[in-house]
């Protein structure tokens, strides 16, 4: 339950006791190098069109910090006799100034942010798909996707930043994704990354390993690492919470020997826990990991419907968590313009997205159907 409070500063407040990270804020991607002067932990999304001095920026900050500590206190003390364990609230101030509206969070576990908007017009529409837009799309569990219209040739690649989420974010069920992919009449493919906890020497460890699915006509395809990129698998994976890159191609062609072979192909680079998958080193190593499906041959894709990007949760009852932020998303090494990203899917998620940064944000307990 949102708890909702209005102060005299023409502000609201939004206590999320029982929910952690950013439930509530409406910002997507983290913009580089925008953080708030002298606040360098607090992340900085602007979707209006003023420029603001680094001055108003951290009195922003400070006004929100200083309204949300004595709400915080208030939350605190009235929850003194709760003897049950439950995840730290997500707190977030909401300032109505028509001159100054903006959005501070601070969410359990996560990165302070700070979200501008020209006027309260133009912050109530970005905050409005809160409370709208939710359809029951993945009939085995939650999630969000969002399409992107093609373009380029049929060796067309899809690429984009991910910023995995924290351990503690993720409720998996029975399983949880974040990946890429795309479609056409004859081909699915969910090419990305899937939630493991058996990793590292000891396999104790969280993280996330490269999955593969496409199928051809319904029909699954097998898939194989390319030589040299195949250390991502047994007790490997990539460090949650950190940023991977993604790389699909719907029709891969390489020659070799003067054979030339159509695939489909996903590329991934990021930090893997380990540097072989045996995990005889155990050191944090950058790594690329590379599989294929079988040549195709004359059946392979030379043209696709859409792009996607997606953040899902496997389950049979319809509840899960989980988040993926993409970024930098490109078609060929151009960046995907805003014509192109179709009207969000979400099935107890939120999708948030400025230019070609999308957030989907995944909670069952908050986003209702």
């Amino acid at each position: 339950m949102k708890k909702l409070v209005f102060s005299a500063t023409f502000a609201l407040i939004l206590a999320i006791p029982t929910v952690t990270s950013a439930q509530t804020t409406t910002q997507t991607e983290n913009i580089p190098d925008q953080s708030v002067s002298s606040m360098p932990n607090v992340v900085l999304s602007n979707y209006g069109e003023k420029d603001y001095s680094n001055e108003t920026l951290n009195s922003m900050v400070a006004h929100a910090k200083n309204v949300l500590e004595k709400e915080r206190a208030i939350t605190l003390q009235s929850s003194n006799s709760d003897q049950q364990t439950s995840s730290p609230p997500s707190y977030a101030y909401y300032s109505l100034d028509p001159n100054n509206s903006y959005l501070y969070e601070e969410p359990s576990g996560g990165t302070p942010q700070l979200v501008l908007f020209d006027n309260t017009q133009n912050a109530e529409q970005q905050l409005a798909p809160l409370a709208s837009g939710q359809t029951d799309f993945i009939s085995d569990g939650v999630g969000g996707r969002n399409y992107i219209a093609p373009s380029g040739s049929s060796s067309s690649y899809l690429m984009s930043s991910l910023q995995l989420p924290v351990d503690s974010y993720v409720v998996p069920k029975t399983a949880a994704y974040n990946y890429i992919g795309f479609t056409n009449s004859q081909y699915e493919a969910d090419l990305g990354t899937v939630f493991v906890t058996a990793a590292g020497p000891s396999s104790n460890e969280k993280g996330w390993r490269l999955a593969f699915n496409a199928k051809h006509n319904g029909s699954k395809l097998t898939s194989s690492y390319e030589s040299g990129y195949n250390e991502m698998w047994d007790k490997n994976a990539f460090l949650s919470n950190s940023s991977v890159t993604l790389v699909a191609w719907y029709n891969y062609a390489q020659t070799v020997n003067s054979i030339t072979t159509h695939t489909i192909r996903l590329k991934i680079t990021g930090k893997a826990t380990c540097a072989d998958h045996a995990c005889n080193n155990p050191n944090d190593t950058s790594l690329i990991a590379i599989a294929d499906s079988p040549d195709l041959g004359s059946n392979a894709a030379t043209s696709i419907t859409h792009w996607k990007v997606l953040s899902t949760v496997v389950s049979t009852d319809n509840t899960g968590r989980n988040k993926g932020i993409f970024s930098n998303i490109n078609i060929n090494g151009t960046a995907v313009p805003s014509s192109s990203f179709s009207a969000p899917e979400q099935d107890h998620a939120l999708i948030t997205r400025t230019n070609n940064n999308v957030t989907i944000d995944v909670d069952s307990n908050t986003y209702k159907l």
